[in-house]
């Protein structure tokens, strides 16, 4: 029963401390503990099997969320990703192939619909804000997103892209250090990073804010350097609130393709745990590669292991509702576990899933 009043005492504290970023190196090892027990502490309310079984056939009959790969190429070599490990040629999805795959996603509304590509980076799709713009017409999804390094946000007019449609955005960097910057994200280019970010945050500011905007920061440790720094100090008042940095529930071995020396210096992996059940990634959504290929993996699946079908020659229902998504389910619930699901670091037991979606279905 304590995980709201934690939770909205840490989103208080977040803002306050986004007033007084100075505060930030005192008050945050103290703060930590508290903001550690609001994300553990949960509610304990266990659904019967029969509940549960009912909300599962409920998340069968539609995909929530779909992510179209429109790029695969990235201008980082971040260490904690397994982009070196894509088999997949180098794609930008021209226009003409875009809106054949839009005009596929009409079997169902209400989707939430994001261009990050397992790896990759949107931005340097540069007919990212027309597609943003088709798909804002077509009135079939709830929300439009995409996670991103923003390097190459200098290939489109910020205003653009900020009212295009686009619902929310996340930005991944590291906040602080160039050299940290250039060990974690394998390239010399803090400076446009920093200078990027600040031109988002501000012009989404200036117009209102019509973009929900998240930072994610990676750096090394220890923390304090980073909250110390005059860049940090700086963002944190821009942004409004304090910015968490990615401790090792955060990152993943990519299903065994890295290990923790490739992680941020003093940061860990998250732990593998027992597959007891198939994971949430069966039920809640489809990747489309680049290149058309549908993935049943939104997270890790790099070069496609899940696939279950090819969006330029089927549509969305005949994928979703198909033989093979199917198969993959079955196989799950039968303790069949796919090799490349067998050590990932990101697994989700469907259970978990439903009890957080359980509300909406």
């Amino acid at each position: 029963m304590l995980k709201r009043p934690l939770a909205s005492m840490k989103s208080t504290a977040y803002k306050v401390l986004g007033r007084l970023p100075w505060l930030i190196p005192h008050l945050v090892p103290l703060l930590h503990p508290l903001w550690t027990r609001s994300q553990v502490v949960r509610r304990r309310k266990i659904l019967d099997p029969a509940t549960r079984e009912q909300l599962r056939k409920k998340l069968e009959l539609r995909p929530r969320v779909v992510d179209i790969e429109t790029s695969n190429i990235c201008n980082a070599r971040c260490t904690f990703c397994a982009y070196e490990f894509r088999e997949k040629p180098p794609r930008i999805m021209g226009l003409p192939d875009f809106v054949r795959l839009l005009d596929r996603l009409h079997d169902y509304e209400g989707m939430e619909l994001s261009f990050t590509p397992v790896v990759g980076d949107p931005l340097l799709d540069k007919t990212l804000v027309d597609k943003i713009r088709l798909v804002r017409q077509t009135g079939i999804v709830s929300s439009i997103a995409f996670a991103t390094n923003l390097l190459g946000l200098g290939r489109h007019d910020v205003r653009d892209l900020l009212l295009s449609g686009l619902s929310w955005m996340i930005v991944s960097t590291s906040i602080g250090s160039r050299d940290m910057y250039r060990r974690i994200y394998g390239v010399d280019r803090y400076d446009k990073a920093l200078n990027n970010l600040v031109t988002l945050l501000k012009t989404n500011k200036m117009l209102g804010e019509p973009v929900r905007i998240g930072v994610h920061l990676k750096c090394e440790k220890p923390f304090s350097q980073v909250y110390s720094s005059p860049d940090y100090q700086r963002i944190v008042q821009l942004y409004g609130s304090f910015l968490a940095i990615a401790d090792d529930e955060d990152y993943m071995n990519w299903t065994g393709l890295i290990d923790e020396s490739n992680a941020p210096k003093g940061v860990g992996l998250r732990k593998i745990t027992p597959r007891t059940e198939p994971c949430e990634q069966l039920y809640s959504g489809l990747q489309v590669y680049a290149d058309g290929t549908v993935g049943l993996c939104r997270c890790v699946d790099v070069n496609a292991k899940l696939a279950v079908g090819n969006l330029f020659r089927q549509n969305l229902r005949s994928i979703w509702e198909g033989a093979e998504v199917k198969l993959l389910r079955d196989k799950w619930t039968n303790g069949i576990v796919p090799e490349i699901c067998r050590t990932c670091t990101m697994y989700s037991p469907l259970s978990t899933y439903i009890e957080r979606q359980r509300r909406t279905l």
